[in-house]
């Protein structure tokens, strides 16, 4: 059903249609460019319990999230460059001052691409795994995370 004005959508959203509450869920339907068609006949009990599994997996990655902080710290060194066959050079460029900069600005730059990719990693969960049903849900979740 089409409203074409909103007074018209409230009041039929508002409207009883049996006489036991909360027998029914009624609610403005999303726009069609909105809707994630592919998730849109996924039951809302499977992917409530998708939900919860993927927030206790995404939990127990908050405790482990200090492994990749430290491997960056560990392996985000000129000196770990150096080691790559053809890259010796770092070590003895411009006096040695390279080295420098590459141990200064490395693990930065290494810590904000796994901070970029982290909404990437949650769209993913949300769409692939969840199966949430619109755009507006998954960007919800990737704030709410």
């Amino acid at each position: 059903v089409t409203f074409y004005t909103h007074e018209a959508a409230t009041i039929a959203a508002c409207a009883q249609l049996t006489h036991k509450p909360n027998a029914l869920e009624v609610f403005a339907a999303p726009e069609a460019r909105d809707i994630i068609w592919n998730n849109a006949n996924i039951h809302k009990d499977i992917r409530r319990g998708k939900e919860v599994s993927a927030n206790i997996f995404l939990g127990v990655g908050i405790i482990f999230w200090s492994i990749p902080l430290a491997a960056i710290q560990a392996f985000a060194k000129a000196e770990q460059i150096a080691m790559i066959p053809g890259f010796e050079w770092v070590l003895r460029l411009n006096g040695g001052n390279f080295q420098a900069f590459i141990n200064g600005y490395l693990p930065v730059v290494a810590l904000l691409t796994l901070i970029c990719a982290l909404p990437l990693i949650f769209e993913a969960i949300a769409t692939g795994y969840e199966k949430r049903k619109t755009w507006s849900d998954v960007q919800d979740s990737i704030v709410g995370r």
